[in-house]
């Protein structure tokens, strides 16, 4: 497998504020928060993370019960999410290592998986039928995906990012957007922060959002292909990835599963000449969900909304 990495053409300077941080003297840290609104709303994060007990950041680690999830976002819980990731230097990679549990692929129980596989792998393989890469597939579901990527973006191009904020059709349906990121929260599909800590992410890359009605539903669409006030605008994530590497962007085969669906609808209505039938699709949301994303690349599977900074763990519907 490639490597995997995502940066800015420049480290923030905030970040950079960061680390030298412990060595300022008390007259410069006043100064700094005196001057800017960013640094000052950093040294109250910084001083709130800093002073809690190991054992305060443990309800992190998971949400409630789905039965019981909040109908919005915890203003708490995302303040205590950018502690933490102050806590871990502003690196998201480490900070969902540490969250662990269904924020990485820990919750997979691989151990049937793997069986199933091994017994597979030794079938005869039909004519014409693409071959399986079974190693692709476990990997993705042991460490996430995807396999290779190498994104870099001008760190002026993140700040014009957020300050276009998004699609006017996400701005149209505040209420329904909203209600999309609530259900990926408390599903831990994503992660949310504070969004004024973007500006300390190093790696983040900024997708604007838009919102695509039809036949009464609606679904929020990530825009990672996005060009933003010119083309040469190096934010858009999906120009980093090579439609002919197939390690980025590998061939996608149905094999025979269309035509196996036909046949089941053929024979449904000769058993069943005169009888109403009825068709269910799956949920294709929660296939893209099923897999998760490697977390030292998570960080360019980001938006803004709102307040919110809103990072992605499952699989984007729209990169």
């Amino acid at each position: 497998m490639s490597g995997l990495s995502t940066c800015h053409g420049t480290p923030p300077a905030e970040v950079i504020v960061h680390f030298v941080w412990p060595f300022l003297p008390h007259a410069d840290r006043q100064l700094l928060c005196s001057t800017l609104l960013v640094i000052r709303a950093y040294a109250r994060l910084r001083l709130w993370a800093t002073s809690r007990a190991p054992a305060y950041w443990e309800h992190l680690h998971s949400t409630c019960p789905i039965t019981t999830a909040p109908a919005a976002i915890s203003a708490s819980r995302a303040y205590d999410m950018a502690a933490a990731l102050l806590l871990h230097n502003f690196v998201l990679g480490d900070l969902i290592r540490w969250l662990g549990g269904d924020y990485t692929h820990d919750h997979i129980d691989m151990a049937p998986i793997e069986a199933a596989v091994a017994a597979i792998r030794g079938h005869v393989r039909p004519p014409g039928f693409p071959i399986v890469d079974y190693d692709r597939a476990l990997h993705v579901l042991r460490h996430g995906a995807p396999l290779s990527a190498a994104y870099t973006c001008k760190r002026a191009d993140v700040l014009l990012r957020n300050l276009y904020n998004n699609h006017s059709g996400a701005r149209k349906a505040t209420a329904a957007v909203m209600k999309k990121i609530v259900d990926g929260c408390n599903n831990q599909f994503i992660l949310v922060f504070l969004r004024r800590i973007f500006r300390f992410v190093y790696r983040l890359f900024l997708s604007p959002i838009g919102f695509i009605e039809h036949k009464g539903k609606g679904r929020m669409v990530v825009d990672p292909s996005a060009h933003i006030h010119s083309t040469a605008n190096t934010g858009a994530l999906n120009d980093g990835m090579s439609k002919d590497d197939a390690e980025q962007c590998p061939l996608t085969f149905y094999a025979s599963a269309q035509l196996r669906h036909w046949t089941h609808i053929w024979n449904l209505r000769i058993t069943h000449p005169s009888d109403n039938i009825l068709l269910y699709k799956d949920d294709i949301n929660a296939a893209f969900h099923c897999c998760r994303y490697h977390p030292d690349v998570s960080a360019a599977y980001a938006y803004v909304w709102e307040q919110w900074l809103i990072i992605h763990i499952g699989l984007i519907f729209g990169g």
